[in-house]
This record gives structure tokens, C-alpha cells and sequence, in this order.
């Protein structure tokens, strides 16, 4: 028997028909072709499918780590518009305490400290130690808000994508 490619050639018996040793060599060795064809592919879809679900996992993965990371990002963000709040009733209440300390100092310039009475220069004198006990407190808080604020800013800025700009807040 003789085979070129796909076309198998066998020898021709005396009385009608084929050599039966041929076709049946010819057609072991067919089935043991499609049986090792059969077998690769059965191997590369095993391998094909071990992909897949090592993709899927690796998926699964990065998808629980993004939703991770969204929820902290949401907790910083709402973090950091109370600080920011928070920052900016401050400076309110510092900005108003310095124009108070400001018009107590304004008052004991102006009058006569002599002409005033002393219960009235002992009075704005508490008031100015009083301001200026505020304002040192309001100084301090301001400064650690402030630091707060940026550091949240930066947490932010690490955990946004690089096309998302949030230094607006």
C-alpha cells in the first residue's frame, strides 16, 4: 500500500477487489492518526481552559481589589470634605477673632486708657488674652486640618487614575 498525502493507494486483487491487508494497515494507521490528533487538541483545551480560569481568578482578583480601593477612595473623599469643611469654618472663626482682637487693640489706642475705667481696661485686656488664646488654639487646629487635608489629598491622588484631577478640592 501506497499513500500520498490523503489518497491511499492499494493493490488490486486477482479476483475483484482490494488487497484486504492493505485497507485494513491503511485504516489502523488513519485511527491512529485521529487518535493522536484527537489527543493534542484534547491537551490544548485542557491547557487553553487552565488559562482561562487562571485569568478569570486574576480577574476575580483585580476586580475585588478595584472595589477595595473605590470604597477607601469614597471614605477619603467624604473624610476630606469634612476636613475641608471643618478647615474653612476655622479660618472663619479665625479671620473673625483677629478682626475682634484687632477693634479690642483699636479701643485701647483710641481712648484715653487713662480716662477709661479700670474695670473697662480690665475687661478688654481679658478679652484680648481670651482672643489670643483662641486664635493660637484656632492656629494650631488650622495647621493640623491643614496637614490632614493634604495628606488625604495625596492617599487620593495614589488611588485615582493619573487622567482625574482633584487638586481642585
Amino acid at each position: 500500500m501506497e499513500t500520498s498525502g490523503k489518497k491511499a493507494y492499494f493493490k488490486k486483487n486477482l479476483f475483484g477487489g482490494f488487497n484486504r491487508e492493505d485497507v485494513i494497515a491503511y485504516l489502523a494507521e488513519q485511527t491512529r492518526e485521529q487518535l493522536k490528533e484527537k489527543e493534542a487538541l484534547s491537551n490544548s483545551l485542557a491547557k487553553s481552559n487552565a488559562e482561562v480560569r487562571r485569568l478569570q481568578e486574576e480577574n476575580d482578583k483585580l476586580a475585588k481589589s478595584l472595589a477595595e480601593a473605590s470604597e477607601r477612595l469614597d471614605v477619603l473623599s467624604a473624610r476630606l470634605e469634612e476636613v475641608t469643611a471643618e478647615k474653612n469654618a476655622i479660618e472663619e472663626r479665625y479671620n473673625k477673632l483677629q478682626k475682634d482682637l484687632a477693634t479690642a487693640a483699636s479701643e485701647l489706642k483710641e481712648g484715653d486708657a487713662e480716662n477709661l475705667p479700670a474695670a473697662q481696661v480690665d475687661e478688654l485686656l481679658r478679652r484680648i488674652e481670651a482672643l489670643s488664646a483662641k486664635n493660637a488654639e484656632l492656629a494650631t487646629n488650622l495647621a493640623r486640618l491643614t496637614r490632614f487635608k493634604e495628606s488625604v489629598q495625596g492617599l487620593l491622588e495614589q488611588s485615582m487614575p493619573a487622567d482625574i484631577d482633584i487638586s481642585d478640592t
